[in-house]
């Protein structure tokens, strides 16, 4: 569920750029951006001739011919949003402002959908780094669709996250290493801030 969510990225190639990457435990896929089109790939598939060979937290390798093509992240080139407000501080907030009652949702279903909607979360998804005294406390949603099992389970563009399953969300790595725990878990709970407001967002899965 997490490993769907996405921050934007850009790395340039002759003619396929890498626009985004997710990786997980012996799992991964990319937004590649072709011909100013984006399409999500996994391992072993082909894109104009290339395979994809590989896919790690550097980028995706490309294989042609025997010869190796590497995509490494970098900076976004278009100009960044506006930076979200700071988020409070524990004597300006509590610990849960308002709590949202909880999906429920059968773990075949659910993987199911996001079997078919991980392309378009892959490609619509973004998230931007808030940051507090020079460090990363917190990732907001800038982008998402409006109609995908994301926003079902109650996340909305602009919420900051700031803690999944008690662990604190200081970084696209956490993030992304909650990936493989949660597709074993009966709950998810995430802390968002939402318009100046900690809010509780949860799921049970069964």
């Amino acid at each position: 569920m997490i490993g769907t969510l996405l921050l934007l990225v850009q790395a340039a190639t002759p003619d396929i750029s890498l626009a985004g990457l997710v990786v997980g435990r012996g799992s991964g896929a990319a937004i590649l951006r072709i011909d100013g089109r984006q399409r999500a790939v996994g391992l072993g598939e082909t894109v104009h001739g290339h395979k994809v060979a590989e896919i790690d937290a550097t980028g995706v390798w490309l294989e042609k011919d025997g010869q190796r093509v590497h995509l490494a992240l970098g900076r976004a080139a278009a100009p960044a949003p506006p930076p979200p407000p700071p988020l409070p501080t524990a004597a300006a907030a509590p610990r849960a402002g308002e709590e949202t009652p909880p999906k429920e949702f059968a773990r075949a279903e659910l993987e199911k959908r996001l079997a078919g909607e991980m392309p378009r979360l892959l490609a619509e998804t973004a998230l931007m780094p808030v940051t507090e005294n020079g460090r990363i406390v917190g990732l907001t949603v800038t982008r998402m669709p409006a109609d995908s099992l994301l926003h079902e389970i109650g996340l909305r563009a602009g919420d900051v996250l700031t803690e999944i399953n008690g662990v604190a969300i200081d970084g696209l790595p956490a993030l992304l290493s909650l990936y493989p725990t949660l597709q074993t878990e009966s709950r998810f709970n995430a802390i968002v801030l939402r318009n100046g407001r900690l809010t509780s967002i949860s799921a049970l899965l069964h």
